[in-house]
Parts: structure tokens; sequence; C-alpha cells
């Protein structure tokens, strides 16, 4: 076991960017203005960590656990402006009043048999934020506050048979205090995959997964991911693989963009490749060298 508390105060300086920006005058949407009166801001930050590892039992179990709190005097936040054309002018600040905690844990469990083995893990962490800023010269506190969590099930046999379940899930809310606004998103996955060595030389793979994402007005995504493979190995030692991979067989692949910040959320999907086929070779050579002969 191992447990240790820190406490640690830092300053940032404004860097160049921040005093004096270089314009894209090619981003007619978005404009960076200096100031060149920024002060360096002041970070304290308190850290506590605790954490378990056995490696000598049968059935180990181990955990751990991570916790940061933390505040900013003089932070160097944007001050928004946006015209009626939804153009934006971003002038830097200090302001102070940031506070944040977040925190991180994980457990791990494995029940060993005689033949097969079956692991439980969980892995998750949360974040919450108060983020001053300004908005059309407006001050306002964005309370933000961000999970993400993961289950999973392990299970094998020997060296014949592995297979695997997931579910995992991601949210944010961002809320501003002045605008009297909340932004919401979920994002979801569930997933199982697989491996069964037929024979040494032969194995098939195979992984599914269940998707969907949601947030504050608009519609739901949802989508499913099936890939498959099968792999064989030849050569005197099994030094070669040749490997034939199915992706994306049902045609859905879609890369989601979900996420929140202080000021605002993004939602929406980018073109990616769909249904694929790859085929492989390998070669693993087992030396790499001859030793050298003794003088």
């Amino acid at each position: 076991k191992n447990a240790n508390l820190r406490f640690n105060r830092s300053v940032n300086i404004p860097n160049l960017q921040q005093l004096a920006p270089l314009v894209d005058s090619t981003n007619l949407y978005y404009l960076q203005v200096g100031n060149i009166n920024l002060k360096e801001a002041v970070n304290n930050v308190i850290s506590f960590n605790f954490s378990h590892y056995d490696q000598t039992s049968k059935n180990v179990l181990n955990y751990s656990i991570n916790l940061n709190a933390g505040n900013t005097q003089n932070r160097i936040v944007d001050s928004i402006f946006i015209d009626a054309q939804n153009r934006r002018t971003v002038y830097r600040v200090n302001a102070s009043g940031y506070k944040y905690i977040n925190g991180y844990a994980n457990v791990k469990k494995t029940f060993k048999f005689k033949s097969t083995e079956l692991q439980a893990e969980l892995n998750s962490s949360i974040n919450l934020a108060k983020n001053p800023g300004f908005v059309n010269d407006v001050f306002s506190y964005a309370n933000t506050l961000n999970t993400d969590s993961r289950i999973s099930l392990n299970f094998t046999y020997k060296d014949k048979f592995a297979t695997e379940a997931s579910q995992s899930f991601n949210t944010y809310k961002s809320e501003q205090e002045a605008f009297n606004t909340e932004y919401t998103g979920l994002n979801l996955s569930s997933a199982l995959s697989s491996t069964y060595n037929i024979t040494k030389k032969l194995t098939l793979s195979s992984n599914i997964s269940f998707n969907s994402s949601k947030s504050t007005g608009v519609e739901n995504i949802n989508f499913t991911i099936w890939n498959a493979n099968v792999t064989y190995r030849f050569l005197k030692g099994n030094n070669a693989e040749l490997k034939l991979s199915a992706l994306d067989l049902l045609r859905q692949n879609t890369n989601i963009v979900n996420y929140g910040n202080v000021n605002s959320f993004t939602i929406g999907t980018q073109q990616t490749l769909q249904q694929y086929f790859i085929t492989t070779f390998s070669y693993y050579p087992r030396k790499f060298g001859k030793s050298a002969g003794k003088k």
C-alpha cells in the first residue's frame, strides 16, 4: 500500500501569443487581440494518492485513487465579444475565482481457477470546475462537470479462448450562470470481443460495439461497428503470420464529435472510411543476430 499528500504552488507567466498574438487575417470570424497588461497567474494545488497493488495472492485485488483540488488567482481567461454576424473577437484578461476538483479511481479483481481466469476492472474519473470569463462584457461563471467511466469483464480459458465485455460512458455538462443556459451530452459504448485459437497456427477473432451519442437540442447518433479477422501462422517456430481482416462489416463507421468546454459545446460527425479489408504478412525472427565469438 502507498499513500501520499502533496501541495504545490506554481506561477504561469503570460506567453507571447496572449500578450501580442499573430493575427490570422484569413479567419474573419475569429480575431485574437493581445493584452500587454496581463499579470502572472498563481496556481495552488493539493493532491492525494492512495494505491494498493498485490501480486502475491491467487485472487488479486488492486486499486488506486487519485484526488486533486485547486484554484487560480489572476487566471488568464477569455473575454469574448460576439457581433451580429457571429464574428468572435477574443481578448485575454485576468480574473480570479477559478477552482476545480477532479478524481480518478481504478479497481481490478482477478479470480483464478484451474484452467480459467476471470478479471473484472472498473475505471472512473470525474472533473468539476468553476471557470470565470466574459461574454459581450458580461462576467459569468461557467460550471462544468465531466465524467468518464468504463467497466469490463474478461474471461480466458487456457490458451484456447478469450472474451471481453465492456461498457463505457462519458458525460459532460456546462452551465452559464449569467445567461441561464445549460448544455449536456452523453456518449455510450457497449462492446464485446472474442478470440479463439482453433489450432496453434489458426486463430479467429471478432469484435462488435454498439455506440450512441446524445446532446442537448440535437438528434441522437447511433451506429454499430463489427470487425472480424483470421490469422494463420506458419514456417518453423510459427515465425511467419498471414492475417486477413474485415473491418466495419455493417458499413456504419462514424466519427462522432461530441464534447463541451467553458463557452461552447460541439456535436457532429466527420466522414470516415467505411467497410474495408486488409491483408497483412508479418515475419518475426527469433534471433536478431549471432553472439559475438570469444576472443
